[in-house]
């Protein structure tokens, strides 16, 4: 099955500032590996190309909208952070770094550092609603 086009991104202005909205999402590798297995349970669900089209399409939409809604939460439960703490759980938990090389980027000892790194996770989760 060919993949739909996605129509909507391309001539509406909205989407595609949603879509660079989100840094470190790559949108086609994302309607490649999924496209064509929504676009055929669209199909077998709603019987017609042009509608299961356009499910595709609200389905990227709203999977990007949640997307942003999420990083931007993300960034203010970040920014409520102390600087130590917000330090730690962004090099531990975006940064994949291992706790041993936070403490050694950060100047501080292990035990210091996995305080940290747990205290801000356990800050984020409750910022999230986890």
């Amino acid at each position: 099955m060919a993949l739909p086009s996605l129509r909507l991104v391309s001539s509406d202005s909205d989407a595609v500032a949603l879509v660079d909205s989100a840094p470190g999402v790559d949108i086609d590798e994302l309607f490649r590996k999924y496209a064509a297995d929504i676009a055929s349970l669209g199909l077998a669900m709603l019987g017609k190309k042009d509608e299961a089209d356009d499910l595709v399409q609200e389905v990227f939409l709203r999977a990007f909208r949640g997307i942003k809604n999420l990083r931007d939460r993300l960034f203010r439960v970040l920014e409520g952070l102390g600087v130590d703490l917000r330090l730690a759980w962004i090099l531990r938990y975006l940064q994949s770094e291992t706790a041993e090389v936070v403490a050694e980027q950060c100047g501080w000892s292990l035990s210091t550092t996995k305080r940290r790194i747990r205290a801000a996770h356990d800050k984020v989760l409750k910022g999230m609603g986890s």
